[in-house]
């Protein structure tokens, strides 16, 4: 039985939705090159015959695959270059090319003391002035940083030890835990 005739025995509240069910299901072709047949033996006129087949489905999984993939390029893309991006921006205008932390603090030496902390080729320096001329400079060499160098590093006075002298706490960002100077009373001390 043909599609047609199918479609023509159905109800007619049925057969406006199976006409455009089959319609958007199937389709027609007449390019395949195959032999025509004649509408009679005798007749020596030909008819191209018609072939009614499925159209071909694009499986879920591709879509679902390709769209893994724009997600998953998307995740990488952000982690490669816009996160990196925002944040050399973000330390550049926050600290500018030098990235040295600068602090004013009394911790005993003779007045007020100006503390620089900078990466000096992956390696994270303090420098002391004192506020009295009297005293010399301290220099103090702390840990090596790992990568690339330019590290943010941060001073904070706080007074760990609990011997009434502040301390000097040093935090480079991506490096835990903090590293601490000891007061000595005139200087600064790995030890306590």
């Amino acid at each position: 039985m043909k599609l047609k005739e199918q479609i023509a025995q159905q109800p007619p509240y049925r057969r406006a939705s199976l006409a455009y069910r089959q319609a958007g299901r199937y389709q027609v072709t007449t390019d395949r090159h195959m032999p025509t047949v004649p509408p009679n033996y005798y007749s020596a006129q030909t008819q191209p015959m018609l072939f009614i087949e499925e159209k071909p489905r694009t499986p879920w999984r591709r879509y679902f695959i390709v769209g893994m993939l724009v997600v998953l390029a998307g995740i990488t893309l952000w982690q490669m270059v816009v996160a990196p991006f925002i944040q050399g921006l973000e330390d550049q205008w926050h600290y500018g090319d030098a990235r040295v932390a600068v602090l004013y603090a009394n911790v005993g030496h003779q007045g007020s003391s100006t503390f620089m902390a900078f990466d000096d080729n992956s390696q994270v320096v303090v420098i002391e002035l004192p506020g009295s001329a009297r005293l010399p400079v301290h220099i103090y060499h702390l840990a090596s940083v790992t990568g690339a160098g330019h590290a943010v590093i941060t001073l904070r006075v706080q007074d760990v030890n609990a011997d009434g002298k502040p301390d000097l706490i040093v935090h480079v960002e991506g490096l835990e835990p903090d590293m601490v100077l000891f007061n000595t009373g005139s200087a600064f001390s790995w030890t306590k």
